[in-house]
């Protein structure tokens, strides 16, 4: 009789991360060697409390069990957290998993703060210049600011019904001004900052 070939554990690696947000992370992974076996399962897990995850963890399989690479999705994370992920592949005689990497998601993102300044009407009345500042530029650079303004809307917001969006020319933090054109007599605006 011929001998009855050995099989071991499957053989998978993690290979890098190819995609990081708030809520999800793609992690790319391949699996090296069947062991001998035939494969069954492969697919990545991962904990945010246990530095080696198992399928009883959080996990999510390809929909094929080959050699070769693969990119899976880690969906529904938190914000702001650091998760334990580990690649794995399953044969005939079990379940293998590679080493553990750590993936820290992104923090939300923080708005920009922004304040109204001064008015000041012209002389004939049918403009004025309304200025505002980025006080702070929240978790990203400012890449555009102005000035809101409505006749209608008591609380002008980009898009809002009836509102003007005057832009300013510039970008990031600091002090700003817009000039409004052509304002109506004897009529109430309503007006704010944005960034």
């Amino acid at each position: 009789p011929l001998p009855t070939p050995e099989v071991d554990l499957p053989i998978v690696n993690i290979n890098n991360i190819v995609e990081l947000l708030q809520d999800s992370a793609v992690i790319n992974s391949e699996v090296v060697s069947d062991g001998g076996g035939v494969l069954s399962e492969r697919g990545i897990c991962w904990s945010s409390s246990s530095s080696t995850p198992t399928i009883n963890d959080a996990h999510v399989s390809a929909s094929t069990a080959e050699l070769g690479q693969y990119q899976l999705a880690m969906q529904n994370l938190q914000p702001n957290t650091a998760y334990y992920v580990r690649a794995y592949a399953t044969n005939n005689i079990g379940t293998a998993y590679s080493g553990s990497i750590r993936v820290v998601t992104q923090s939300e993102p923080v708005l920009p703060t922004v304040i109204t300044d001064r008015v000041d009407h012209s002389p004939i009345g049918l403009s004025t210049l309304i200025g505002g500042e980025v006080v702070d530029e929240g978790s990203s650079p400012v890449t555009q600011r102005g000035i809101l303004i409505s006749s209608t809307n008591q609380s002008p917001t980009v898009g809002g019904t009836g509102v003007t969006l005057i832009l300013d020319t510039g970008m990031g933090a600091g002090y700003y001004a817009c000039i409004a054109h052509g304002l109506e007599y004897a009529t109430t605006y309503y007006y704010r900052a944005f960034a």
